[in-house]
């Protein structure tokens, strides 16, 4: 009797354990909620500056405080890699494009999902990027953590396929979670 109770309770002790250690849902993706990345300088530019990305309703909020560009616009999009070791070697790759979308501006639909469009540079080189994007996440396939913000040396035409004849980097960063 006393082993009867002893396998009832380790029964159901193992039964709790197995019901409580399983979710409703399988978590495939990390669930980031932030992120940032740090642009460093291609050769030749001095480009430097912070982007942020932080999940809003109806999309992913993108902030970014640069310095050091040429005024005018250039290209700002995020790439498929996050590499940007040989940015002359565009070690970052492809503009992000999970859909396998054509190239266009950020309000055309479909778009890839990294055309973000220009990041507009004040005639000291400063510039403040600040939009909502819809088609990206911080978590899931369309993440984008893991991947690189690039700044081109020339506008985006938002026509010019596959990628808008903005030319190369002038700054790249690897985009990385943050708490």
């Amino acid at each position: 009797m006393l082993f009867e109770k002893h396998l009832f309770i380790f029964l159901m002790g193992s039964l709790l354990v197995l019901v409580l250690s399983c979710e409703s849902k399988p978590r495939i993706y990390p669930d980031y909620k932030r992120a940032e990345a740090t642009l460093i300088s291609a050769e030749g530019s001095s480009v430097q500056g912070i982007v942020t990305f932080t999940e809003v309703e109806g999309g992913v909020r993108i902030v970014a405080v640069v310095e050091g560009l040429l005024p005018g616009k250039h290209g700002f999009h995020i790439h498929e890699i996050g590499n940007c070791s040989r940015m002359e070697q565009r070690s970052y790759g492809n503009h992000f494009n999970p859909d396998n979308e054509h190239h266009g501006g950020p309000n055309d639909s479909p778009r890839h999902a990294g055309d973000l469009g220009n990041i507009t540079a004040n005639l000291r080189g400063r510039a403040h990027y600040d939009a909502v994007d819809r088609l990206i996440t911080l978590d899931g396939p369309e993440s984008i953590v893991g991947r690189s913000i690039v700044i081109h040396k020339y506008p985006d035409d938002f026509i010019s396929q596959p990628s808008g004849n903005s030319g190369p980097a002038v700054a790249c960063g690897l985009i990385e979670p943050k708490e």
